[in-house]
């Protein structure tokens, strides 16, 4: 069994319509999982070069109602994958772990009101 090293539990946003866009190059990325520390992304490759996700907003739904705007952050990890769902699919896919920069107080309380609805579900 392997051990959980993480200080902060992750919530997983499966079946949810939350997405995460960076500010910079305009790229989207589903949101996997998120905690009050960062968040995993996943998105489809590109020849992009600007994809940092140094600042994001999140938002959910076809309108693209914004949930949170401005969140500073820090890449971790962007490594390319086939998993999707639990099984291979073949689908090409890239995952990014981001840390969250410097939450202002409302930025803070949003995030835990989305990471509730998540626990909710």
């Amino acid at each position: 069994m392997k051990i959980e090293r993480r200080k902060h539990p992750r919530h997983l946003m499966a079946g949810k319509d939350v997405f995460v866009m960076d500010q910079c190059s305009g790229k989207v990325a589903m949101l996997r999982d998120l905690s009050t520390s960062g968040m995993q992304l996943s998105y489809p490759p590109d020849q992009s070069t600007c994809n940092q996700w140094t600042l994001i907003d999140i938002f959910a739904g076809e309108q693209a109602q914004i949930l949170l705007s401005g969140l500073t952050c820090k890449m971790v990890y962007d490594v390319a994958s086939l998993l999707e769902d639990g099984s291979f699919t073949g689908t090409d896919v890239r995952l990014c772990g981001v840390r969250f920069n410097g939450l202002k107080r409302v930025q803070k309380e949003n995030l835990d009101k989305l990471m509730e609805g998540a626990a909710a579900s």
